[in-house]
């Protein structure tokens, strides 16, 4: 769940690194060497077909969390999303969980841009060999999602596949005065979070050293996209740019950034840590907050003087936000502060191809 735009509506790169390590054998000894995508990384192959496709048609280029198509005086949000068996399914999440999941991770696209959503499509890869009882949980996991956000599904498809591959496709409307970029960042702005970080990360780890932390592996699972703060921070008018923070926070920050034109300082005591951090003690608690995915929060901006307007709108709607650094003018790298100390925040997340 990485930077996506319209182009995840019509793009799925397959690794080059499934294929056969001696493919490229001779070309390997060439000065003409071709480039991998697992040299690249995800974000990178992302710049590469933007180039070849960004055009402008869309109000939000290729580069937002949404596609927006103008319609009247709302924008239609469209987003896509996928979760494959072998780089999204962890030992023990079961059909319910996959599908789930699918709708949740598209609906946060929508959240991001303070959007309403109205209905989902979801495509189902799976093997001829699985159960018919396997099919209906997957069914059941995308109807729970669909019906606690208000939405439902519309339409997808069915298909064999080697491996379970689900890939969903989110709709959602938001007033054109009410939409949030991830540019529009400023400088003196508050830089700010929903729910808490590192719960997702906590639940994997959880998972793979036998810790038995369900609250962390539900995290893990059963993401809830914040569609509620996400329209509440629309409405409030002083959100400056907003995306969802799946891949990382740290990560999250530079692609605002990037699309801001301005750097960050984020205080790393400030930042709302998932209580079950405390029981993965053999993790930097670092690594888990700011360099780790899954969360599905809010990473978002506000006008200097409008944080407790926001926090306010967030709380009437049983969320939470809270502050953890600032905007400043642009910089080479983005800032961390902790114990007094200022660090460099790294530029590094969850990217597939990686």
């Amino acid at each position: 769940m990485p930077a996506r735009a319209f182009l995840n509506c019509i793009l799925y790169l397959k690794p080059l690194a499934l294929l056969p390590n001696n493919l490229f054998n001779n070309a390997y000894d060439s000065p003409c060497m071709p480039r991998l995508l697992r040299d690249v990384g995800e974000r990178e192959a992302i710049e590469i077909v933007t180039k070849i496709l960004d055009q402008d048609d869309f109000p939000l280029g290729l580069k937002d969390d949404c596609a927006a198509i103008p319609m009247g005086n709302n924008y239609l949000l469209i987003s896509t999303d996928m979760i494959n068996e072998r780089t999204h399914v962890p030992v023990g999440m079961s059909p319910y969980d996959m599908g789930w999941h699918v709708v949740a991770v598209n609906l946060s696209d929508i959240a991001s841009k303070g959007g309403k959503p109205i209905g989902l499509e979801v495509a189902m890869g799976l093997p001829r060999g699985h159960d018919v009882g396997f099919l209906e949980d997957i069914a059941q996991g995308m109807d729970a999602c669909a019906r606690k956000y208000g939405t439902a599904i519309a339409g997808g498809d069915t298909k064999e596949c080697y491996e379970v591959t689900l890939v969903g496709t989110s709709f959602g409307l938001v007033p054109k005065s009410k939409i949030m970029l991830r540019s529009g960042a400023k400088a003196g702005d508050i830089v700010a979070v929903t729910g808490e970080l590192g719960g997702a990360a906590c639940g994997y780890h959880s998972l793979k050293h036998g810790l038995d932390i369900e609250s962390a592996v539900r995290r893990l699972f059963q993401p809830h996209p914040r569609l509620a703060e996400g329209q509440a921070l629309s409405r409030s008018g002083v959100a400056t740019s907003c995306m969802d923070i799946s891949d990382g926070l740290a990560s999250s920050t530079y692609q605002v950034c990037a699309a801001s034109g301005v750097s960050m300082e984020i205080e790393f005591e400030k930042i709302p840590a998932a209580g079950e951090i405390s029981q993965i003690e053999f993790v930097p608690k670092e690594e888990i907050l700011l360099y780790s995915g899954g969360d599905y929060e809010l990473l978002v901006t506000i006008k200097p003087d409008g944080f407790k307007k926001a926090r306010a709108a967030v709380k009437r709607k049983g969320g939470e936000l809270t502050e953890i650094g600032k905007v400043v003018e642009v910089e080479e790298t983005n800032k961390l502060i902790r114990g007094g100390e200022i660090q460099l925040l790294e530029n590094r997340g969850y990217e597939h191809f990686r």
